[in-house]
């Protein structure tokens, strides 16, 4: 009950399309962000994100400590952003220029400082770094794994982690968390079908076997072809588009993923108030602040490349 009355709290925190426009016209965070400790403007791009990151996620790393039902659920929320840091010593390791430089700061359930980026990396040493720790089977010494075969064994890794989560929950709760995570991870495929298909030019005989082997075994592991069907049904009659069986236009790619990301989110806003006491409320906040955090960072990206701000505007997904 506590942690179900601090989620309510915070959900009414979170930010409205107003707001958002205040910001993008004012360009002060600040004005946001009335209770930061510092004042961030002139600040690098990269530090106003490191900073609102921690920011936005203060109150849920207290609840982690508070909570003892929805602790391994709040720790994996997390450890989400971690992976990201993984991500630039992994680049690092291979001398690969990485379009992530933001650090998630998630102390003090972090695994990783943030000094090992000023280290010397190599692959060797980015063994010995993961070696011991929840991620250390992406990468195996004496073989000559590449690069994008260990980032996609991270991203498999993203995806696996929110599955194992399910078994902490029973009854209704397992059946709610499932229901959400399915539609995610269709939506999460769907969008990575149309970018193979249009950003990399493979075949449609290559997606397809890829998609088997990396989804067939998730989707297993949680749902039924019954509920993946019914699922597709929905966004097709949502988004009047066989999204399934027909391919976008590459010029219409940006738009298709945006309109996949409006349609999850207006379910997972109009579930938060579905029971109180269920498991609700507490994966539909976690979700609307993760969709909060990228919102912040298109806006600061967008202001390091002078975006007309009307373009900003429309690429937030929230609520009016």
């Amino acid at each position: 009950m506590y942690v179900h009355g601090k989620i309510h709290a915070l959900f009414n925190n979170l930010f409205r399309k107003k707001e958002y426009i205040d910001l993008i016209n004012s360009r002060n965070f600040n004005s946001l962000f009335p209770d930061l400790q510092k004042d961030i403007t002139g600040e690098k791009f990269t530090i106003i994100k490191e900073v609102l990151f921690r920011h936005q996620i203060e109150k849920l790393i207290i609840l982690t400590s508070a909570s003892k039902d929805y602790h391994q659920l709040f720790k994996m929320f997390l450890r989400l952003y971690e992976l990201n840091n993984i991500k630039i010593m992994l680049a690092k390791s291979f001398k690969r220029n990485n379009l992530i430089e933001q650090w998630h700061d998630i102390h003090p359930y972090h695994t990783f400082d943030r000094n090992l980026i000023h280290t010397d990396l190599n692959p060797e040493n980015f063994y010995k770094i993961i070696k011991d720790t929840y991620i250390q089977n992406i990468f195996s010494p004496g073989k000559k794994s590449k690069y994008e075969i260990i980032e996609s064994k991270l991203d498999y890794y993203i995806a696996e982690s929110i599955l194992v989560i399910t078994k902490s929950f029973y009854g209704l709760n397992r059946k709610i968390y499932r229901e959400f995570i399915t539609r995610k991870l269709i939506i999460t495929r769907l969008i990575w079908r149309e970018r193979l298909y249009h950003n990399y030019k493979w075949p449609e005989k290559k997606v397809k076997k890829i998609d088997n082997k990396f989804f067939k075994h998730l989707f297993k592991s949680i749902s039924s072809n019954k509920i993946k069907d019914i699922i597709l049904l929905e966004i097709d009659q949502n988004l009047h588009k066989t999204y399934e069986k027909t391919q976008t236009n590459s010029d219409d790619l940006i738009e298709v993923e945006y309109k996949l990301d409006q349609y999850f989110r207006r379910y997972v806003y109009k579930n938060f108030h579905s029971d109180f006491h269920h498991i609700y409320s507490v994966i539909s906040y976690l979700l609307l602040l993760q969709y909060q955090i990228e919102n912040i960072n298109k806006i600061i990206e967008g202001f390091r490349c002078n975006a007309d701000p009307e373009i900003l505007i429309n690429k937030i997904i929230c609520e009016e």
